[in-house]
């Protein structure tokens, strides 16, 4: 269970920054598992688009993986 980057996205090509690991932090939209956010989804969502997302992209990218691992505890 993960979020797509956006309909349609098949996970073939890279992202210059996986927008879906925002939704997290520092968004706040954490329904919990019923809605699609519970911690599982979230440790999807950052497992998936660490290696689709494009090295060169915003110097932000990277802190927001940090933070999003920091918030489940993880790292």
């Amino acid at each position: 269970n993960y979020h797509p980057e956006f309909e349609g996205y098949d996970g073939t090509s890279m992202v210059k920054q996986a927008d879906v690991i925002l939704l997290n932090f520092p968004l706040h939209f954490n329904g919990g598992e019923s809605e699609g956010m519970g911690p599982s989804t979230i440790t999807n969502d950052l497992n998936y688009y660490a290696p689709r997302t494009d090295p060169q992209g915003p110097a932000m990218t990277w802190s927001m993986f940090a933070v999003g691992y920091l918030s489940l505890g993880d790292l």
